[in-house]
């Protein structure tokens, strides 16, 4: 997702960057104006999506186990270690030992209609 913003933020910078090669070149003030808004608003864009992607990989690196996480998250990432009970068995001693159950498909008793209430 970081990297998706830093993509937007390139992209909506040279959006910018464009704007404002344009403005240069407009003759009409209004035209220019014009192109001095729209260059201005995706500068700040262009801010926007960088500052999101500096809180992302923030939050990248206060969430990762190997960096901010405890000694012992530190030591199962750098080292893998076997569980003591081995691995799980597999899904075809799995499929001998559960039986497969058929069950009865009931269908749904349908509402009664709604009686015509007159308050007085």
């Amino acid at each position: 997702a970081s990297l998706l913003l830093l993509g937007f933020c390139s992209s909506v910078g040279g959006l910018s960057a464009s704007a404002s090669s344009l403005y240069q070149k407009a003759n009409d003030d209004h035209i220019k104006k014009s192109y001095q808004s729209i260059s201005g608003g995706y500068g700040f864009a262009t801010f926007v999506f960088l500052v999101a992607f500096l809180l992302l990989v923030a939050a990248a690196i206060y969430a990762s186990p190997l960096i901010c996480g405890s000694a012992n998250e530190a030591k199962i990432i750098r080292s893998p270690q076997e569980l003591e009970g081995g691995f799980p068995p597999s899904s075809e001693t799995r499929a001998e030992t559960v039986q497969t159950a058929s069950i009865p498909v009931v269908q749904a008793a349908s509402a009664p209609p709604l009686k015509d209430i007159n308050m007085a």
